[in-house]
């Protein structure tokens, strides 16, 4: 945590991670450009909390974020092309 003139707020671990919302098909997800650094999110607008994350790698995978303890975390369902969206959809269900 950080103070700045008596404000604290929390920073964000990857800085150069973004979120976006599309509704994940194949196609979004093979265009998804890969980010030159960090990861980049993208959010299903179907299921609430379940994902597509692109890594500056090139790796592409399914995600989960729930809340447990009053903790966010996120639970990774299997990377692309391995992992079809159709069963990541259903591993999240």
């Amino acid at each position: 945590m950080i103070c700045v003139l008596g404000a604290s707020f929390k920073t964000n671990r990857l800085r150069s991670e973004a979120l976006k919302t599309a509704m994940l098909n194949d196609l979004v997800i093979r265009k998804t450009a890969i980010p030159p650094a960090g990861a980049v999110q993208v959010a299903d607008g179907r299921l609430p909390g379940f994902g597509l994350r692109v890594y500056s790698s090139g790796i592409r995978s399914f995600y989960l974020t729930y809340r447990h303890n009053g903790r966010s975390r996120r639970l990774c369902l299997g990377r692309y092309p391995f992992t079809t969206l159709s069963q990541a959809r259903a591993k999240a269900h």
